[in-house]
């Protein structure tokens, strides 16, 4: 009897636990839109189009190591008419010259942004060349993906 019983209790509990596995691995699983293969507008003037930018900002910050960081942050909004799934911008940081002293190429966005709204994005930098005139760079829509 009490074999029984440790048995029962024993496979109800595995059952209990794969449950909740399946039940995990089905409402972590991303939807669908978000699962298919994406489409990506390359061309830049073409890009510009989906995304509207506001003027990024720099500020300055330490890292737990007490190196200078720093952080471009900006905001984007989605003008396009789709979700957009990946947004890539490309920055040019400016020398005393006028010069472009360094480039960044990086993806803003990690989520789905849906048409009309807004997310903010941060880019960090831990090196920036001597040359740099200490001005906010360039910021341009490198491509978009849907």
């Amino acid at each position: 009897m009490n074999m029984l019983r440790s048995v029962v209790i024993v496979g109800g509990a595995v059952v209990v636990g794969l449950g909740l596995i399946v039940l995990w691995a089905t409402l972590s699983r991303p939807p669908a839109s978000e699962r298919a293969p994406m489409t990506y507008v390359e061309d830049a003037s073409e890009a510009e189009r989906w995304i509207d930018l506001d003027v990024p900002t720099v500020s300055t910050a330490e890292n737990f190591l007490g190196h200078q960081v720093r952080i471009v942050t900006g905001r984007i909004r989605n003008v396009g008419d789709q979700a957009l799934r990946s947004v890539e911008l490309f920055l040019e940081f400016q020398g005393f010259e006028g010069e472009t002293v360094h480039e960044f190429a990086g993806e803003a966005l990690r989520t789905s942004l849906p048409a009309g709204e807004s997310r903010d994005y941060e880019f960090r930098f831990e090196e920036l060349p001597a040359g740099w005139n200490f001005s906010v760079p360039r910021v341009r829509v490198r491509r978009v993906g849907y």
